[in-house]
């Protein structure tokens, strides 16, 4: 811990608390979760008038002091509240999340939320505060966090902003990997931060406030697509020619209305995951075996479930699961659908019509009913990630999932799983695809600079490896295709990676997430509504009349119908 006093003349200030008089100023130094660009936003906030919101009373109130505007996001119970920190300098502290190192707060109260901005409050007298100079100001915040901030003229500094959904073992990575970047070059200096919370509503609080982030993670691009706030990466793509050495399906699920608002990093194909010890347990040749002998399609996964799945005490409820599909996640079940023939709208990318209820979908929703019906998965496998979590505890026959499940099953320690290409539907063979990638904001104050480092993300060979290697995640990138199936396989395994590579070159792959406007709010009545089938509340006919209902209003009020 920095062993640092706090200023004379200062105290520490309660959260919420009102100033005792006006003869003495709250000065309040806003510090965005550590990222770069800190001297240039005192500036850009300094002498501006705050109103303060006091969690209890839920009123404003203003002390009568000269003021820097800060920017914090909702607390928990659904702000927003500015949040107020006691100064802690050497005793009862704790760790605030998301602070790598060096100084740390405690929450008047001794909570600990998650807040995106990290603020130091002094007390200060107003006559020593006209005396203060920009100069002084820095060097006290320098001081301060030495230990974590560079602060550097010469550079430009870049802050990527990752989305937690990413996790922690991929912004770690992508610490790496800056810290790569920063030493091939002298003109730029990225900064990696996690997100917390919701990352979109995150990501607008930060815009809103004056200090946008220069690099995002958002894989909600149709959220944020019709928000105007996105930059088009068109023109930088097309003049370093970046667009040609990428997938075909990668940039079509990055382009909206003719531009390229997301940079694809990482295409991750489904395939299905399997247990080969269980498929021999259970005396049933493995999907790779099957596919190869042109027999792996549906009713092979139906009945190798069936198989699979054991109650082995006798209580009714199944130890081993053959498979586990969360169907109330439509982003998931849009793979049978694809099998099916149909999709939900009548184009993937900004539609103009929604087809939820159509043969299609009621075909693949009754096949992944059915096999709960037939004991192939439970009914808790189709409403959730727990057939996930069992399949690398070793207890379900298989997943059909991304690749990002390559990383999760070795971070969990589990080594004994397989790879083969997804089943055959009635229609095709086909697949779904994941495409997650980086977008620049249209306020990002360095586009150039922001360029240069997702353009090194995606494109570098030592950035993708890394990544690849860490995380599992296949890039978008063409020709990082054969570094990846080189660098996922450990002592041998998988031994079927080849099932990655055709799913990628598969002539037809759908996408994991519809690239429609206001998605999340489909999605939402979609995971309402489906489970309420499952569970013989209502029929699938009505279930998905309402699912549609909500996409045909969202998608005429997109096109302002």
């Amino acid at each position: 811990m920095l062993r640092h006093a706090p200023p004379t003349g200062s105290r520490c200030l309660r959260r919420n608390e009102p100033p005792e008089h006006p003869g003495i100023a709250d000065f309040v130094i806003g510090q965005r979760n550590l990222s770069p660009g800190f001297t240039g936003f005192l500036a850009n906030v300094r002498n501006k008038p705050l109103f303060r919101l006091n969690s209890k009373t839920q009123t404003p109130f203003i002390a009568p002091a000269l003021y820097l505007k800060i920017v914090c996001t909702p607390d928990r119970a659904g702000g927003p509240v500015t949040a107020m920190f006691t100064c802690v300098w050497l005793e009862h502290v704790v760790d605030v999340p998301n602070l790598s190192s060096g100084v740390q707060l405690r929450m008047w109260g001794g909570s600990t939320p998650s807040f995106e901005e990290v603020f130091l409050v002094f007390k200060i007298r107003q006559r020593k505060f006209m005396r203060m100079t920009t100069m002084l100001l820095s060097s006290l915040v320098i001081a301060v966090f030495s230990s974590t901030v560079a602060l550097s003229a010469e550079r430009i500094q870049i802050e990527h902003l990752v989305a937690p959904s990413w996790g922690q073992l991929a912004f770690e990575t992508y610490t790496q990997i800056a810290e790569i970047f920063n030493k091939k070059q002298d003109r730029i200096e990225v900064h990696v931060v996690m997100g917390t919370g919701n990352y979109e509503e995150l990501v607008m609080t930060r815009l809103l406030g004056g200090a946008p982030p220069d690099v995002i993670t958002s894989n909600k691009l149709a959220d944020l697509a019709p928000k105007g706030i996105l930059r088009s990466l068109t023109e930088f793509a097309e003049r370093d020619d970046v667009i040609g050495d990428l997938l075909p399906p990668a940039v079509e699920q990055c382009t909206w209305d003719g531009e390229l608002l997301m940079l694809p990093q990482v295409a991750q194909p489904f395939v299905t995951y399997y247990n080969p010890f269980l498929f021999a347990q259970s005396g049933i040749a493995d999907p790779y075996t099957q596919f190869k002998a042109g027999g792996w399609d549906w009713e092979a996964v139906s009945a190798s479930a069936r198989k699979i799945s054991r109650d082995i005490d006798n209580n009714g409820v199944l130890d081993i699961w053959g498979t586990g599909i969360p169907v109330n996640w439509q982003q998931r079940t849009i793979l049978w659908v694809v099998q099916a023939g149909g999709k939900y709208f009548d184009r993937w990318v900004n539609p103009t019509k929604a087809t939820y209820d159509s043969p299609e979908v009621v075909t693949a929703l009754t096949f992944i009913k059915s096999m709960i019906e037939t004991n192939a998965m439970p009914l808790e496998g189709a409403l959730g990630s727990t057939g996930n979590r069992n399949f690398i505890a070793g207890k379900t026959g298989m997943v059909f999932e991304g690749t990002w499940q390559i990383g999760n099953n070795r971070n969990g320690g589990f080594y004994d799983w397989d790879l083969a290409p997804v089943a055959k539907g009635p229609a095709n063979a086909g697949t779904i695809m994941q495409i997650d990638g980086l977008q620049m904001l249209q306020a990002a104050p360095h586009p150039e600079e922001s360029w240069e480092w997702m353009k090194f993300l995606v494109t570098d060979p030592e950035a993708y490896a890394l990544f690849t290697r860490a995380t599992g995640r296949s890039p978008a990138v063409l020709r990082g295709l054969q570094t990846y199936l080189q660098v996922i396989v450990e002592d041998g395994k998988p031994v079927h990676v080849d099932a990655v590579a055709n799913a990628m070159m598969n002539p037809i792959i759908g996408p994991c997430i519809p690239i429609v406007s206001n998605v999340s709010a489909m999605g939402n009545i979609f995971g309402t509504e489906i489970p309420k089938y499952l569970r013989n509340e209502q029929s699938l006919q009505v279930s998905l009349l309402k699912i549609n209902e909500v996409a045909a209003q969202t998608i005429k009020a997109a096109l302002g119908l």
